[in-house]
């Protein structure tokens, strides 16, 4: 009998307190670093939005888990392996932060933040600690690679990763559609140009926006991304990655985007 194909994948741990193998289970450690707490901690699964609270709570890392459950109705096995790594990244507390087919990803709670992720916009001239406030438009899959639904969910993730490296102030993709339904209409969905994205970032106070493009070559698929500075017009970063044509794949792909562009 073959066995099936999620459990072939095996993901070994290696964080403070000791190496874990877990099937199915990748853990990203990003943040706040925590003790490790004892083996038997018990694991919370928040019943709150993902991205409002990577605005309101620290983060210690991110976990990516391939079921075919909800995030809150997962076997007895899959919250043992998620409980175990959580209480070696310090933490008992996560919340499901995207759900594609096959995958959930979640992010590990490190307490409240003492300051808001995205407070209001300062009058004052951006010093070099500082800083940038990003609006991450739609992703543009030219081909329909994947249903909306789904790379719309890419683009979410890539702007939750990027504030969690904390190089970027990310305005939630959420308000960012309010303002652009009620100022723009439908101009939102159709905006994946530059310059587009440049005038519609400004009347947002961003100050700079960020393009993400799916482009299929072959059997693989490539995401791009290019954040644009609004004052000057020009680049400010740009990366690439590529891996195969499933939301799953990518997810990890944007993992890499998010880790290049705060490095630039």
């Amino acid at each position: 009998m073959s066995m099936p194909k999620f459990l072939l994948v095996l993901v070994f741990l290696c964080l403070a307190g000791g190496c874990v193998s877990n099937p199915a289970l990748r853990v990203m450690r990003s943040g706040k670093r925590l003790p490790p707490l004892s083996a038997d901690c018990q694991l919370k699964i928040a019943n709150m939005d993902g991205q409002q609270a990577m605005l309101d709570y620290q983060s210690a890392g991110t976990l990516l888990l391939r079921t075919n459950n909800d995030a809150m109705s997962l076997s007895g096995e899959e919250r043992e392996a998620l409980r175990e790594a959580v209480c070696r990244l310090g933490s008992r507390t996560i919340v499901a932060l995207t759900q594609m087919q096959g995958y959930v990803s979640f992010v590990v709670l490190a307490g409240r933040r003492e300051r808001p992720l995205y407070p209001a916009p300062s009058t004052k001239k951006q010093g070099p600690t500082q800083r940038t406030i990003l609006a991450v438009f739609d992703l543009e899959d030219r081909e329909s690679v994947l249903p909306k639904a789904e790379s719309d969910k890419l683009a979410d993730y890539l702007a939750t990763r990027l504030a969690e490296q904390r190089s970027y102030r990310v305005i939630p993709r959420e308000q960012l559609r309010k303002r652009l339904v009620g100022e723009r209409k439908k101009s939102y969905r159709v905006c994946y140009d530059s310059s587009c994205q440049i005038e519609l970032g400004k009347s947002l106070a961003a100050q700079a926006v960020v393009n993400i493009r799916l482009l299929k070559l072959g059997e693989s698929c490539t995401l791009t991304a290019k954040i644009y500075e609004l004052k000057s017009e020009t680049t400010q970063a740009a990366a690439s990655s590529k891996g195969a044509c499933t939301a799953a794949a990518l997810q990890e792909v944007v993992d890499r985007l998010a880790e290049r562009l705060s490095r630039d």
